[in-house]
C-alpha cells in the first residue's frame, strides 16, 4: 500500500488526478479477472499487483477532493476518515472476519 501511494503521488502530479484514479480502477480489471484461474502462488503475486495499482490512486483522490472543495480541508479530512471508519467497521456485519468465523 505504501509503495502504491508513494508512486501514485508523483504520477498524479505530472498528469491529471482524474487519469490516475481511472487508471487505478480500470488497471486492476485484467488482474482481478485472472484470479479465479490461477494457483496459490500466482494469487499472491496478483494480489500484490492489484493492491499496488489500487493504492496508487489514494494520494490522487485526496488531492482531487481538496481541489473540489478549496478552503475546506478539514471537511475533506473528516469525510476521508469517516469513509475509512465505515469501511473498517462494516466487515463484521457482513460476516467477513480477518480472524475467521466469529
Amino acid at each position: 500500500m505504501a509503495l502504491g501511494t508513494l508512486f501514485g503521488g508523483p504520477i498524479g502530479d505530472r498528469s491529471a488526478a482524474k487519469r490516475v484514479i481511472w487508471a487505478s480502477i480500470l488497471g486492476v480489471a485484467p488482474f482481478s479477472m485472472m484470479l479465479p484461474f490461477v494457483d496459490l502462488m500466482w494469487t499472491g503475486i496478483l494480489t500484490f499487483i492489484i493492491g499496488l495499482i489500487l493504492s496508487s490512486a489514494f494520494s490522487a483522490i485526496v488531492v482531487f477532493a481538496q481541489e473540489l472543495m478549496p478552503g475546506k480541508v478539514a471537511r475533506c479530512r473528516f469525510v476521508l476518515r469517516f469513509a475509512f471508519g465505515i469501511g473498517a467497521s462494516a466487515p463484521p456485519f457482513w460476516g467477513a472476519s480477518p480472524i475467521g468465523t466469529v
